[in-house]
């Protein structure tokens, strides 16, 4: 069942409701409701947009742990550690293994996973993980930036992702290893005064960099080389152009006529008035 938003709200066996979902906005879910309109599941997020961090379900929470797409891998109860649910995909997201199917609804990428019809809803469209295609051509057609309508991230589902159907985009561990790479380098050139954090929230695109993720420490560590051997090689380059001008003479010859001309300017100018005109020869 979709709504007039595109928002996946139920799911009906036989015309009969088995499913039903609550939203908080267009792409988060915050409830899950079973045929009679009753919770049975209610969803915290935080470090993702696309995936909730904790669900509470049965008097228990839960802790999903999700992989850089968003897909959840483990499904963990905080207060015992036991592992509830664990969860495998392919690189194009069929689920290869699912220990406790139908336990919270999301799946790859965080989209909604039906386990019946193995679809799994992003936004505006279904996406068939079987055929590696959507079900549905882009709404916004080629404004989509793929020439395929059907095409499912540009073919690339290990970094990219699509959490609203209609346009692909990194996913976050891309977003926070460029971060991390542009802060180390602009650290390194900045001699540590500094990353790029004040222009990325000027510019509004810092909300969704996570600084304590392994991906943004990796891309921090690897700006830091490569703006040291940036450094090292300007550094470098001048002192070479340097050395090439000194040896060259240059700095010799330019000293040398500059004695010159001071040496024929005082003799020109020896016991005359400093009004007499001279033409000077270098």
């Amino acid at each position: 069942m979709i709504d007039a938003r595109n928002r996946r709200i139920g799911k009906k066996i036989n015309g009969q409701l088995v499913q039903g979902f609550l939203y908080l906005g267009n792409l988060n879910p915050v409830a899950e409701l079973d045929g009679q309109g009753n919770v049975v599941s209610q969803f915290v997020y935080g470090s993702k947009a696309n995936v909730p961090n904790y669900v509470l379900k049965n008097g228990h929470t839960y802790r999903i742990i999700s992989d850089h797409l968003g897909s959840p891998r483990l499904v963990v109860d905080i207060d015992t550690g036991v592992v509830v649910q664990q969860m495998d995909y392919d690189t194009f997201g069929n689920v290869l293994f699912d220990s406790n199917p139908g336990f919270q609804p999301f799946g790859f990428a965080g989209g909604i996973y039906d386990i019946d019809t193995k679809l799994v809803r992003f936004g505006a469209r279904d996406y068939d993980a079987l055929i590696g295609r959507w079900t549905a051509k882009d709404p916004i057609l080629f404004a989509g930036g793929d020439s395929n309508l059907y095409g499912y991230v540009a073919n690339d589902p290990v970094n990219l992702m699509d959490k609203t159907g209609l346009l692909w985009e990194p996913s976050q561990a891309t977003v926070n290893a460029i971060a991390g790479f542009g802060d180390g380098v602009f650290s390194v050139i900045t001699l540590g005064f500094g990353d790029l954090h004040d222009i990325r929230t000027f510019l509004g695109i810092d909300g969704g960099v996570d600084k304590c993720s392994n991906a943004y420490a990796g891309g921090t560590y690897v700006g830091y080389g490569w703006g040291t051997v940036v450094g090292i090689g300007i550094t470098g380059k001048v002192l070479q152009v340097n050395v090439n001008i000194l040896s060259k003479g240059n700095v010799f010859k330019i000293i040398s006529k500059t004695l010159k001309v001071g040496f024929r300017v005082d003799q020109a100018h020896h016991g005359k008035p400093w009004g007499h005109s001279h033409t000077w020869k270098w």
